[in-house]
């Protein structure tokens, strides 16, 4: 019994890394068929999508035909998802460019709410990958929903930063493994986070 339970749980793990090695590759593919940033959030929202099925629900659907109809139909609304977020990105970082000029009182105060809101816009992301994955609404309304749901689970959202950071240290030690695996060990953070606050959140309605 020892044996057969340490098999499938040896079997789930070498599965796991070969689907991350086969995500990875589609996603980094379709991101350059988009140009790069006009496909790293098609592509990484059909990502979440297929870690939800084939991981989380071990759903045993096909990789490539399911990559390619998730990344044709997420394209418009992630795009819109991703300039979002360019744009918002681009106006903090200026923003602290330009507190920079002001005294040490204005840097610190004005430097605090900045951070803030770049931890709000990085919840946002967190959780908005893998629900417009699994839902039709527009990308305004699942930015909304994404935001709403990050601040509602805030230990989840904390655990987030923590593995986020905890994958920096081993990539920081292993660099050799980050061509294999990319981002594809954060995406399945975001996954795994996003679909525990969801249940857990149906729960309590």
């Amino acid at each position: 019994m020892l044996k057969s339970s340490a098999g499938r749980r040896l079997y789930f793990i070498t599965d796991m890394l070969f689907q991350f090695i086969v995500l990875n590759v589609l996603w980094f593919l379709f991101t350059v068929v988009g140009l790069v940033f006009f496909g790293v959030f098609p592509a990484s929202i059909a990502v979440c999508y297929l870690m939800k099925k084939r991981i989380v629900e071990q759903d045993n659907i096909p990789i490539f035909s399911t990559f390619w109809a998730i990344y044709k139909q997420n394209f418009v609304r992630g795009n819109i998802l991703g300039v979002l977020t360019a744009a918002v990105s681009f106006m903090l970082y200026l923003d602290f460019q330009i507190i920079q000029q002001f005294n040490n009182m204005v840097v610190t105060i004005f430097g605090i709410g900045l951070v803030i809101v770049s931890m709000f816009l990085l919840i946002t992301i967190f959780y908005s990958l893998p629900l417009i994955s699994i839902t039709t609404d527009s990308s305004f309304k699942v930015i909304k929903n994404a935001f709403l749901l990050g601040v509602a689970n805030p230990v989840v959202t904390l655990m987030i930063f923590i593995v986020i950071l905890s994958i920096r240290v081993i990539y920081g030690y292993f660099p050799t493994i980050i061509p294999l695996f990319g981002i594809m060990p954060l995406l399945l953070t975001f996954t795994v986070a996003f679909h525990k606050s969801f249940n857990r959140l149906e729960q309590t309605i």
